[in-house]
């Protein structure tokens, strides 16, 4: 009689089995959100922008409604961070309908867009007001505006960002003006910032955190090159309740803003 030999291996039910590959998965996928945070799509909207460019006014203007009335406002020192009713665009003479958002309107001091950088993960989108009305406040616009397109984080989020051309009716310029004054502008502090990065190259001492090219190929900047997923450019009166293609943007690119918007748009196809 041939000899046999039998093996045996542990016993384990298959349910304990599905249990602990199930349990792996879950601690696997907790830690890849921790670990990774920035690949979450933002769902908050950030306002900068010069002093006296309207930010504050088109802040109250979201969270107190287009009827509202604003009047003066205190400029901001210290962030606002709310979350509150925003109402979604109009259709015929219906009441319009509201949907939560978080908005951030940052003071206008020149630093503040440091701690602007830590916020640009939870970000769906960027409005930069600008005054129409006042010439003098290109130079400001650009200088946050480059800062916040050669910051890594912006680089690697490419939030869509939007220039409300604010005051326009009161305006001493177009818009097509603006965005050339804004786009020379960008580029006179980019050529500043590199020549000084070659000084200090030169004197072997770092070259700081923000010295990088918007455009690699050395051509003069223009806003079709800002590192952004989407890029639109708006007149708007905040003061008046001219903020109609702000929300317009702002409702593309928020989430909840957006899923509540093709809801809409379907009944009104239907």
């Amino acid at each position: 009689m041939a000899e046999r030999w039998d093996f045996f291996a542990p016993t384990v039910e298959t349910d304990d089995w599905v249990l602990f590959a199930c349990l792996v998965a879950i601690i696997v996928l907790l830690m890849g959100l921790v670990a990774f945070p920035a690949h979450k799509k933002g769902r908050s909207v950030l306002l900068i922008g010069p002093e006296d460019s309207g930010k504050t006014t088109l802040f109250m203007r979201l969270k107190d409604g287009l009827a509202a009335n604003v009047g003066a406002v205190v400029p901001t020192v210290f962030f606002k961070d709310e979350t509150f009713d925003i109402e979604l665009p109009r259709v015929g003479g219906a009441k319009p309908p509201q949907e939560l958002v978080n908005v951030i309107d940052t003071p206008s001091d020149s630093d503040a867009i440091e701690n602007v950088m830590s916020k640009i993960t939870r970000l769906a989108a960027i409005v930069c007001m600008v005054d129409l009305s006042e010439q003098g406040s290109c130079a400001a616009a650009a200088e946050l505006l480059y800062r916040l397109f050669t910051a890594k984080a912006m680089r690697d989020m490419r939030v869509p960002t939007l220039i409300a051309c604010n005051k326009s009716d009161v305006a001493r310029m177009t818009m097509a003006e603006m965005r050339q004054q804004l786009e020379a502008e960008i580029d006179r502090v980019q050529k500043e910032c590199t020549a000084k990065a070659k000084d200090q190259a030169i004197n072997g001492r770092s070259l700081g955190p923000n010295v990088t090219m918007i455009n690699l190929d050395g051509e003069p900047f223009n806003f079709s090159k800002a590192p952004t997923r989407a890029f639109e450019m708006v007149e708007c009166s905040a003061l008046v309740a001219k903020t109609e293609e702000v929300v317009e943007f702002i409702c593309k690119h928020v989430p909840q803003l957006a899923a509540a918007q093709a809801i809409k748009d379907k009944r009104k196809t239907d």
